[in-house]
């Protein structure tokens, strides 16, 4: 029996229907249909139940679409199936210099003791910091004021669970880190004693002391024990201490150009195990730069990685590398290649110096700093940042390697040959192709080797309504030291000694050739291993027809030539 129709029964219309049909029923009855009577009541709570139902639903399918989830937990859940293990941050960390001070006030003690993981704080920033020693107490001969003792700190402080166990198989702790925490910097202690921390029951040796760390979700993370086959039970009442240490993630970082004033914020001891003020004895400075700190992956970042990873969780392809080094902070430009039958990924990156340039003024003041190298390539101790992280996440495929090759900085210049309707709007015109050009720069993609003279006629031609005519030229830094010197040098990939190397190569100069573009003027780079930046500071050699090589003109990074 159908008593409504489906357009009727739709949830905007379904009070009304069931209370027409109500009042209908009742009427035909010789009774009056009100709210108050018991079919109105349970009528409201049959609404009810059905609202909840209807909620539950249109969540659901809301939730179990990447688009359209809302909630951590959920977008979290779709990443790691489709193969993408969403960050929770690095602390930072880095290397400070020690030494004795020279006073008066260590005549009475000859040798100042340092605990392992005393903290230390940055005077300026007021962040906290941890010293990592390779020892559980290091010791400063204060007769040996010349000696430097290096020291890596780590950016954070040590969080403290206990838990008491209950002596069960596969027994699990869960910890709500409330902030960032760094997978990397877990321990775990049996009373007193850590255990080792694996991925997952396999890794585990029968009886064996470790414990399997997964991360969750919200800041969440777990550590299970074994069951007597695969790793060890505890019993009943051992004392389980987890030590987990909280950062800043990038706020920790510090450049050399960063103000940063460190002391110790813990008591050191002396020979007579006396607690001493370890800053009236030994001064800390900055000996590398403090990096790798990063935020945790944001909703929206995650979001945008699905599509982009390694389907089986595994990171194999340049494609998978290239995500991977989007989560370090300190990164910007990076491009990832592998030749074919090769198990060595070779990567080759930038900082995020240029991601961090908000206007085109900025972009062409970076000549100065790429000629002084300050801040423009990793450091050795962020290169090592990033192969660790990728050793401790067991994620890479069998067998590859991951390389560093330090890119090779290719600088252009641009000339504009500009006729303007006006000479009035000179100014104007000059000031927006300026802002055009350094924008077109600053918006290139990774691993771009060709950039065609066409792309930027086209955009500028129709930038300024008194522009008659325009046209460019591309002038190549590495053409013009090619000229001057007679020769420059070109990377080509080569198979040594069962590897691919990148080796250079003395090429001399030829007048019909112009390294770094290509026939036709267009920007034109032989590897991955060369990156184009728009820049200015160099030298233009106008005749190269002449022998004399002493005239130049210094190049800004944009010249418009009106015509």
């Amino acid at each position: 029996m159908k008593l409504f129709n489906i357009t009727e029964t739709s949830f905007e219309n379904f009070d009304d229907t069931v209370k027409k049909y109500l009042s209908k029923t009742f009427t035909s009855l010789g009774y009056q249909y009100t709210h108050n009577q018991i079919f109105g009541v349970i009528y409201d709570g049959i609404k009810g139940i059905m609202q909840n139902v209807m909620f539950y639903i249109e969540d659901a399918l809301t939730e179990q679409n990447i688009q359209t989830a809302t909630r951590r937990k959920s977008i979290y859940s779709l990443a790691k199936v489709s193969g993408y293990d969403p960050y929770y941050g690095s602390a930072a960390s880095g290397t400070l210099i020690g030494k004795i001070i020279r006073t008066s006030s260590y005549e009475n003690v000859d040798k100042v003791y340092i605990d392992n993981y005393t903290r230390i704080i940055n005077k300026t920033t007021g962040i906290n910091y941890i010293m990592f020693l390779n020892t559980n107490r290091y010791v400063i001969y204060a007769n040996q004021p010349l000696l430097s003792h290096e020291f890596k700190i780590v950016q954070g402080q040590w969080m403290n669970y206990q838990y008491s166990c209950l002596g069960e198989p596969l027994e699990k702790i869960s910890i709500d880190a409330s902030g960032l925490f760094d997978r990397n910097y877990i321990k775990v202690l049996v009373n007193g004693e850590e255990w080792e921390t694996v991925s997952n029951l396999y890794d585990m040796t029968e009886n064996g002391k470790q414990v399997i760390l997964t991360v969750g979700y919200e800041n969440i993370f777990d550590i299970m024990f074994g069951n007597g086959i695969y790793g060890r039970i505890p019993k009943l009442g051992d004392i389980v201490q987890i030590l987990y240490i909280s950062h800043s993630g990038k706020v920790g970082n510090i450049g050399f150009l960063d103000q940063a004033e460190f002391v110790f914020n813990d008591k050191g001891y002396d020979s007579s195990g006396n607690t001493i003020d370890l800053n009236e004895y030994v001064s800390l400075e900055l000996n590398t730069v403090i990096s790798g700190g990063t935020d945790s992956d944001t909703i929206d970042f995650v979001r945008n990685m699905i599509g982009y990873n390694s389907r089986s969780n595994v990171i194999a392809s340049e494609q998978n590398f290239k995500l991977f080094f989007k989560r370090f902070s300190f990164i910007g430009y990076v491009n990832c290649w592998s030749e074919e039958n090769s198990m060595t990924v070779y990567a080759t990156a930038l900082s995020n110096m240029i991601d961090n340039i908000s206007s085109a003024d900025e972009y062409l003041k970076l000549t100065n700093k790429i000629n002084n190298e300050q801040g423009v390539l990793l450091t050795n101790e962020q290169k090592m940042m990033v192969i660790n992280t990728l050793k401790n996440s067991n994620k890479s495929f069998a067998g590859l390697t991951l390389k560093f090759q330090d890119p090779e900085i290719r600088r252009f210049a641009v000339f504009c040959y500009v006729k303007a309707a006006s000479v009035y709007s000179k100014q104007d015109i000059q000031e927006t192709l300026i802002d055009t050009i350094a924008n077109y720069f600053v918006q290139l993609k990774d691993n771009v080797k060709f950039i065609p003279k066409s792309d930027l006629i086209n955009l500028c031609s129709g930038i300024h309504e008194d522009i008659d005519a325009f046209d460019i030229d591309f002038i190549s830094e590495l053409a013009e030291e090619c000229y001057y010197n007679s020769f420059y040098y070109k990377y080509t990939l080569d198979y040594i000694n069962g590897e691919y190397q990148f080796v250079k190569n003395k090429v001399y100069y030829e007048s019909d050739k112009t390294p770094g573009l290509d026939d036709f003027g267009n920007i034109s780079l032989d590897s991955n291993l060369e990156v184009p930046i728009l820049g200015g500071g160099f030298k233009y050699y106008p005749n190269k027809d002449s022998e004399d090589k002493s005239t130049s003109v210094k190049l800004d990074a944009i010249t418009i030539i009106w015509i």
